[in-house]
């Protein structure tokens, strides 16, 4: 089962789906469920994990009508507002309605308090309560001060997106179009990583967390295979194992749907060494057993 742990799906603003932009990305297209099947299908995939788009806000209902309409074939990954009086009956809510986690985006608003404050331990403590799984949208230099949270409710299981985006390590990334990277927007750099990348491969020691191997193209500043990127796969390997370790792509923000075989394909690219059952792993068993497609 090859299972996309990180896909966006969204309609343009309507009154029935109302954009309330969290950051500043508006994408001028739509891409709605059925283009992202259609990929899927010609791409071999099996499953998704839809995120909720930030064009939405906290506004879940477009994730919620295509996990009510596509049921098998989806996960699916909430926000809410950690400052909301109601947020955990909000949680409550959408758990209800087959929610499976919750993002927090220290990267697209970190001025909000997604961890380290009072409101937003409510959101972490319910996270707990509900069996919901936090992924965390962080920078690297994020994933000191989300350490703390995680140490302080080890019932929440965690996943951190985009290896913690290494290409903001020290303030040095390529810019998004609203769809996928452009080529000639990469900047070289020495190492990719940064030094703050061994704060995520600290991250390794509490059993409860989880890595996307996501969104590789993107953040890479060389060109396919890139393999800046891959050295970085391969110490997450190291440090996370395969049983801990997620395939995914963000399409199509930073992943062309065209492309999409290509960046199933680094897996294999960057463990060569690895067994096919572990690279299996990577590209779906840790997902479906952690998104409860199988137990």
């Amino acid at each position: 089962m090859i299972i996309d742990t990180h896909l966006h799906v969204w309609e343009l603003h309507s009154e029935r789906y109302p954009w309330q932009p969290l950051a500043g990305v508006a994408p001028d297209y739509g891409w709605p469920v059925e283009s992202q099947i259609e990929v899927m299908d010609q791409s071999g995939i099996d499953k998704g994990v839809l995120v909720q788009p930030s064009m939405y806000s906290f506004d879940n209902r477009y994730i919620l009508d295509c996990g009510w309409r596509y049921p098998e074939r989806f996960r699916l990954i909430g926000l809410v507002d950690p400052r909301a009086d109601a947020v955990e009956s909000s949680m409550e809510s959408l758990a209800e309605r087959g929610v499976r986690g919750l993002r927090l985006g220290p990267m697209l608003r970190p001025d909000i308090p997604w961890y380290g404050d009072r409101q937003a331990d409510r959101v972490w403590k319910r996270a707990a309560e509900l069996d919901m799984i936090i992924t965390l949208l962080v920078t690297p230099d994020q994933v000191a001060p989300a350490t703390e949270a995680i140490k302080r409710f080890p019932g929440v299981r965690v996943v951190i997106d985009h290896l913690a985006r290494p290409d903001k390590a020290d303030g040095r990334h390529p810019k998004a179009d609203g769809r996928h990277p452009k080529a000639d927007v990469r900047h070289p750099a020495d190492d990719p990583g940064g030094s703050q990348f061994e704060d995520l491969l600290a991250l390794a020691q509490f059993e409860q967390v989880y890595v996307k191997v996501s969104a590789l193209g993107f953040m890479s500043h060389e060109p396919y295979p890139h393999r800046d990127m891959l050295d970085l796969v391969r110490r997450v390997f190291d440090a996370f194992g395969p049983e801990r370790m997620m395939w995914g792509t963000d399409t199509p923000m930073s992943q062309d749907p065209a492309t999409v075989p290509d960046a199933l394909r680094l897996i294999d690219i960057a463990l060569p060494d690895s067994s096919p059952d572990d690279r299996m792993q990577i590209k779906g068993g840790t997902a479906a057993r952690l998104f409860g497609w199988i137990q």
